[in-house]
C-alpha cells in the first residue's frame, strides 16, 4: 500500500513537474557581467572607449548648462540688487542720511 502511494510521487514524469527549472551554472567571460576586465580600464575595447567618451561629453555639456544657469541667476540678482540700491539712495536723498534707524 505504501509503495503504491510513493511510486507515483517518485516517477520520472512527476520529478520533472516538481523541478521545472534546470539548475545549470552560467559560464561568463570576464567583463560579461559588467565587472572590470582584467587589466583595468586600459583593457577596454573600442565600444568601452566610445561609451566613456559619450558619458564624458554628456557630463561636460550638463555642467556647462548648470554654469550658464548660475551665471544668469547671478546676473538677475545683481540687477535686483542695483534696483534696491537705487531705491535706498532715493530714500536717503529724500529723508536724509540720518534716517538709518536712529530715533530722534
Amino acid at each position: 500500500m505504501l509503495l503504491r502511494t510513493i511510486r507515483p510521487i517518485i516517477s520520472p514524469y512527476n520529478l520533472n513537474k516538481l523541478r521545472p527549472f534546470a539548475t545549470t551554472a552560467q559560464c561568463m567571460a570576464a567583463g560579461d557581467t559588467g565587472s572590470l576586465r582584467p587589466g583595468g580600464e586600459r583593457a577596454g575595447d573600442s565600444w568601452s572607449r566610445r561609451e566613456k567618451a559619450a558619458e564624458d561629453l554628456y557630463i561636460r555639456e550638463r555642467e556647462k548648462q548648470i554654469m550658464q544657469m548660475l551665471r544668469q541667476k547671478i546676473a538677475d540678482q545683481e540687477m535686483k540688487l542695483a534696483k534696491d540700491r537705487a531705491i535706498l539712495s532715493a530714500m536717503e536723498d529724500q529723508y536724509g542720511h540720518h534716517a538709518e534707524g536712529k530715533a530722534s
